[in-house]
């Protein structure tokens, strides 16, 4: 059997794949513009003839590729697809439905919350690394664009209180958002204050190698000032709390290392190299794998044909991470660390 791989062009899919995708597949194949996922068609061929096919897309700076379907012959097309990304050096494969006996293992299905998380209602993903440390809760997504800081906030405190003592709904996220939020933004001090009030038998770190306000780039005159002197406040409330706030820069590795003992982490990116927007966003880190950090993002796009699936469990190589989580003038780096 000839397996081939060459980039996805939903307005050109070949006619012997058409013929074996139902209606509804191509629907969704041709409907959505996945150009921003890398995405890329997987054929399997024998005798001639096209027997099975696969649509796979990555975020860029990852390390995963994901399965949107899998057409005619099943299982030597994903075999294909997983030995591409064991060559590749990726953390993972996952799969936008019941992948079954194939070495996947089903994900949990996401919490009713924000955009892509009503479908697909199964997903599932194949490890391709042996050492993963993984503290794993039931994706939610972000119901606004401004309130990604909350809901990391209480995804890491899920993983870290007894269960159903830390709920993470619509009702959540919007009250711990007020309680935390540099109007929208959530800051690094303002957002550790917030956990740290919130759960105070836990330890709260912040790390940011910054004295000046931040995530305020985009304002001038009073609409910076006032934020800013919601940002001075906010480290007086540390200081009185007895919150530490780390001026060094962390490095990935110390990250990794403290999420890896069991510590929730929280960390400030800037969207330009994972989603082409040079914009501030907050994700959990919630693991590791192999040479990567692992991240759960609140914030998909199902407009360009991402779910649930790509937020959650997410392989970040070290490398690409360390780009990412510098924002701003100089780019600082900000993180919240919360342990028991």
């Amino acid at each position: 059997m000839n397996i081939e791989t060459a980039p996805f062009e939903r307005t050109s899919i070949p006619d012997a794949v058409a013929r074996l995708a139902p209606p509804a597949v191509l629907e969704r194949w041709r409907d959505i513009d996945r150009s921003a996922s890398q995405p890329q068609l997987v054929t399997a061929t024998q005798h001639g003839e096209v027997v099975g096919a696969a649509l796979i897309t990555a975020r860029p700076h990852t390390s995963y590729c994901k399965i949107v379907d899998v057409v005619g012959a099943v299982e030597p097309v994903v075999q294909a697809v997983v030995e591409a990304a064991q060559q590749a050096g990726q953390a993972q494969v996952k799969w936008e439905g019941d992948a079954g006996s194939l070495g996947f293992t089903a994900l949990t299905p996401p919490l009713s919350s924000g955009p892509g998380s009503d479908a697909p209602a199964q997903a599932s993903v194949r490890w391709l690394v042996p050492e993963i440390t993984v503290q794993a809760v039931p994706y939610y997504a972000q119901t606004t664009y401004y309130t990604c800081g909350s809901v990391t906030a209480l995804s890491a405190l899920a993983a870290l209180v007894p269960q159903g003592e830390a709920p993470l709904d619509e009702e959540q996220e919007m009250a711990f958002w007020k309680e935390a939020n540099n109007h929208p933004a959530c800051e690094p001090v303002g957002l550790g204050v917030a956990i740290a009030q919130a759960r105070p038998e836990l330890k709260v770190t912040i790390a940011l190698d910054s004295a000046e306000p931040v995530i305020l780039e985009h304002l001038e005159g009073e609409d910076r000032a006032w934020r800013a002197g919601l940002q001075r406040e906010s480290r007086l409330k540390a200081e009185r709390l007895g919150i530490p706030i780390r001026a060094g820069r962390m490095t990935i590795d110390e990250l990794a290392a403290a999420v890896k003992a069991g510590s929730g982490a929280l960390l400030l990116l800037s969207l330009a190299l994972m989603r082409g927007m040079p914009v501030p966003h907050w994700v959990r880190c919630c693991g590791t794998a192999g040479d990567t950090v692992v991240i759960d993002d609140p914030a998909v796009d199902p407009a360009t044909g991402e779910s649930w699936v790509d937020g959650h469990l997410l392989p970040i190589p070290a490398a690409d991470l360390d780009a990412m989580a510098a924002y701003g003038d100089g780019g600082y780096r900000g993180a919240v660390l919360l342990r028991r």
